[in-house]
């Protein structure tokens, strides 16, 4: 069972070949008076103006739990939605994309999740040498590639690969290069940060659901009427942590508790590769030198 602490990455450092195509807003001025209604681009979100006669207040700083709020955040700009947090909003172009996040040494770990294309390349230079890489790795995300008729005929379709984890980056990578390949390309979700390792995952035990969100109801007549709505993902992951471990991964998960981290009970099985909001829900003490202990993530992805 590994962790991941996610590690909040500053847009500056996110360079990405996507075009916006999905507002007309141009980038907030302060010179500017916006009525209600009118959008605003503001560090790659798109904002709207909740009230007239918006002169010089910042979306970047105004307090959207307020009621009172003048901005009301709409959604993050194409190329930024692999980094809003949520699986539902991607990022989408014409392939190929390419995705580079600088100062990244010290991230481990690297999840993408919701992903179309036909592969993945992550590439990553010497923090020393920026001339020099240190890390490669492919993976092909297409459900089955052909390449003679022997292939076409006696080997097995499989399936395509939406999630990846990647938990062997060197500490030394100053640079990360994703290149994702295909005619078109979809990305949800992408997670970086430093893996913590917990213990070792019990497959009985560890349990994933998918809740729909959407509400079906039937009318007078009983005719159904639906309001479709996102789904989400919870996996409850039943960890064996040894006691001479269990202090320092007390720590951990008592720290990470309520914050949104990665999850990989596997790195073979999709399902228990997520991320969510982190519960530590039971930690049973009837075993004198060992812990079986049950985690939940709760329902980003």
């Amino acid at each position: 069972m590994q962790i991941i602490q996610r590690y909040d990455i500053p847009h500056a450092d996110i360079t990405t070949t996507v075009t916006e195509t999905g507002t007309t807003a141009s980038a907030w001025s302060d010179a500017t008076t916006y009525a209600a209604g009118d959008e605003a681009i503001r560090n790659n979100r798109i904002y709207v103006s909740a009230v007239d006669s918006n002169l010089d207040n910042d979306p970047a700083t105004d307090d959207q739990t307020n009621l009172a709020a003048k901005w009301i955040l709409k959604a993050f700009t194409i190329p930024f939605r692999c980094f809003d947090g949520t699986l539902s909003s991607k990022t989408t172009d014409d392939g190929p994309v390419t995705i580079t996040i600088a100062n990244a040494s010290g991230q481990n770990g690297l999840l993408v999740f919701g992903m179309v294309g036909t592969s993945l390349t992550i590439t990553g230079d010497d923090a020393s040498d920026p001339a020099t890489e240190v890390y490669s790795k492919s993976i092909t995300l297409s459900a089955r590639e052909v390449n003679n008729w022997y292939q076409w005929f006696f080997d097995p379709f499989g399936e395509a690969v939406s999630r990846v984890a990647v938990t062997d980056i060197p500490d030394n990578v100053a640079t990360l290069e994703l290149v994702f390949a295909g005619a078109t390309v979809e990305i949800g979700e992408i997670i970086l940060g430093r893996v913590r390792q917990i213990g070792s995952t019990l497959h009985d035990g560890t349990v994933s659901k998918v809740i729909s969100l959407t509400r079906v109801d039937f009318n007078a007549y009983g005719e159904p009427t639906v309001v479709p709505a996102p789904t989400r993902v919870e996996t409850t992951y039943k960890v064996h942590i040894t006691k001479d471990r269990m202090q320092a991964a007390y720590d951990l998960l008592a720290k990470l508790s309520g914050q949104v981290v990665g999850a990989i009970g596997s790195p073979n099985r999709q399902t228990t590769i997520q991320t969510g909001f982190l519960s530590l829900d039971e930690i049973p003490e009837d075993l004198p030198n060992d812990y079986i202990t049950t985690l939940t993530l709760r329902g980003v992805i």
